[in-house]
């Protein structure tokens, strides 16, 4: 067996569990866990109704180490009771197929709260004719289902088995579609097999059974070692064993995370591929060697963008495109994905699929320089900083420092590639020139203070002619708001959703500018000099100063930040060799949870929001990679 790494701590019933959880996938079907309990069960595809969680509900003294095999995402529960082994459950989710099982060694009865809605049983359980020695339950979830909130619905029917085997029953609960499992003391299995229908999970279930669990612990073994295997990192010899450590996290979070389409979903809350995110994750697997999943993820759009003729702030991942819009995504994220494509071929040389995907990348640079408003482009309305409160979403339509950032290097990329390659119309090139071009002789006056790179102007704001409606976030959020829906301007100056929209607010809109590290560092991370050397020097010790305790050393400050945020900072010092990275260093990796994984907000050095992050846990990394000659 593989040697485990890390030790996730879970108590039955503790209300002040860290809140850590990790995630088992293959393309198919993903997991998330949360220690022992298994939260939530997506697939296939990815972007699915949760179909199941199974919780362990006793004994009440029951408590467990939760630790993942080093070579991949196998983790194994270590259980005591009253201070005694009570067992093991070892958790694997096949290579090929979209079937977990879940192995359970128990040295005292162990019972599990099970969560299966539209059961497709009676009240009594009785021994599985299909599968002989076995009990086993079907649920099928049907269509318009909800499968991200309210937002989206399944567009047809999904199912899923659960086939319970060895020394366990079942017991019906008063409430439908609650049930107990118990675990006697000896061996079980529980298989969860996928669909997407019900045929599809019988026979995925009976491929599982018939080849038992130890082959598929074993050939998913050998898939994960060979994935490992091909990273790359630099300076091996000397690299930090840390780091190395958070390499390998890093490449198991983002690839459990990866359909089989290409997109990554974001995280446990969020079954969808935003464009942003895909991003970091790119860079990371870039920097890690793993090229074909980094290309996989420009595929994953191209193909939406082939049907669809656009691609929005994030989409579901699937044999269906629903798109999840936000205020103004025609920015930022349209910027992000140029870059990534340019940086694509830039590690791999595969510059003949840039050509493939021309069209798409010339759709990003247009729909950017559409928002062009005295040579500023707003805020999208799910940008981290937005979304975590550190900008309100009153500020959305002034000027953003990072999307024009965004869009004069992302631009300035594409129209150097049409000029090399003779692609479209010279009128298009020129005028796509000449407005980054005006763009960036205005940046200096619109986002700078002093050598302070501002988040925001709000002049932009002033003189924008914004449209009547709009679909994001209503900015009044009274009681009974809907929260993301069309939303209609108001007298306020504010967009509200139908609920809200009768009841304007006297408070008039904050016309502030903001300051956060993590954008003044931007241009840093993208390889962009917004700055002189002196003002860059200047503005990195602004960047730093609420990193800074009274005796000079790093610190954390208690606001909320972005979980990327330090990521970023190290990556710019490190650019000009400061010395302050490798204590930074060594306060990143302190972050990340005891699943190895950096979390979507932290408030002090306490993960907020989402877990097991594909993102911030990607960017991260780049920043350890960048300074690890510096640690």
């Amino acid at each position: 067996m593989n040697h485990l790494v890390h030790n996730r701590p879970w108590h039955l019933g503790a209300a002040d569990d860290e809140g850590s959880q990790h995630a088992l996938g293959n393309g198919r079907l993903l997991v998330y866990g949360r220690g022992p309990d298994l939260t939530q069960v997506w697939g296939p595809p990815y972007t699915s109704p949760n179909f199941l969680s199974l919780a362990l509900a006793g004994p009440e003294t029951l408590e467990s180490v939760s630790s993942r095999e080093h070579a991949g995402p196998i983790w194994r529960h270590q259980l005591r009771a009253n201070g005694a082994d009570a067992g093991l459950i070892v958790d694997v989710v096949d290579s090929s197929l979209p079937c977990m099982v879940r192995r359970v060694r128990a040295k005292a009865p162990l019972r599990f709260s099970l969560y299966l809605p539209n059961t497709l049983t009676g009240p009594d359980v009785a021994p599985s004719s299909r599968y002989p020695g076995t009990l086993s339950l079907v649920s099928v979830r049907p269509a318009g289902t909800p499968e991200y909130g309210d937002r989206f619905a399944s567009v047809d029917p999904r199912s899923v088995q659960i086939v319970l085997s060895g020394k366990v029953n079942l017991e019906a609960r008063p409430k439908a579609d609650d049930w107990i499992v118990v675990c006697e003391p000896g061996e079980s299995e529980i298989l969860i097999a996928g669909g997407p229908t019900y045929p599809d999970c019988l026979v995925h279930a009976e491929a599982a059974l018939s080849l038992g669990a130890d082959a598929i612990l074993e050939r998913t073994r050998r898939h994960w070692a060979s994935i490992l295997a091909q990273i790359t990192l630099p300076d091996t010899d000397s690299l930090d064993p840390a780091i190395r450590e958070a390499a390998e996290d890093v490449a198991l979070i983002i690839a459990t995370q990866q359909a089989q389409e290409g997109g990554v979903v974001a995280g446990h809350n969020y079954p969808l591929a935003y464009v942003r995110d895909q991003y970091g994750v790119s860079r990371a697997l870039l920097a890690l060697g793993l090229h074909r999943r980094a290309r996989a993820i420009l595929d994953f759009y191209w193909d939406i963008f082939r049907r669809e003729g656009v691609i929005h702030n994030a989409q579901s991942i699937g044999p269906y495109t629903r798109f999840h819009v936000h205020e103004n995504d025609d920015v930022e994220m349209t910027g992000w994905f140029l870059i990534q494509a340019f940086d694509y071929s830039a590690a791999t040389g595969d510059d003949a699929f840039l050509g493939e995907i021309a069209p798409m990348l010339e759709w990003c640079a247009d729909a950017q320089e559409r928002h062009l408003v005295e040579g500023m482009l707003p805020f999208n309305g799910d940008e981290t900083y937005v979304a975590g409160g550190m900008l309100p979403r009153d500020a959305l339509d002034d000027g953003s420092a990072e999307a024009t950032l965004l869009y004069i290097e992302s631009v300035r990329r594409f129209n150097k590639w049409c000029r090399g390659n003779g692609y479209g119309s010279s009128n298009a090139l020129e005028r796509r020139c000449q407005a980054v071009e005006e763009t960036w002789q205005r940046y200096r006056a619109n986002f700078f203070e002093g050598s302070r790179l501002m988040l925001n102007n709000p002049r932009r704001a002033l003189v924008a002619s914004r449209p009547r409606f709009r679909h994001g976030v209503c900015q009044r959020r009274l009681p009974d708001c809907r929260f993301v829906d069309w939303c209609e301007l108001g007298a306020d100056g504010r967009y509200a959703c139908p609920v809200c929209f009768p009841h304007p607010l006297s408070t008039p809109r904050e016309t502030r500018r903001y300051f956060l590290p993590s954008v003044a560092t931007t241009p840093a991370f993208i390889g962009f000099s917004a700055a002189n050397p002196e003002e860059h020097a200047a503005m990195l010790d602004a960047a730093m100063a609420p990193f800074t305790g009274e005796d000079g050393q790093f610190q954390l400050p208690e606001t909320d930040l972005p979980g990327y945020e330090v990521g970023m900072l190290l990556h710019a010092l490190a650019g000009v060799g400061d010395p302050r990275c490798p204590a930074m260093a060594k306060r990143l990796l302190e972050l990340r949870d005891p699943t190895g994984a950096w979390s979507e907000y932290y408030a002090g050095a306490k993960g907020k929001g989402n877990r097991y992050r594909p993102w911030e846990s990607a960017i991260n990394l780049c920043g350890l990679l960048r300074a690890s000659h510096l640690t």
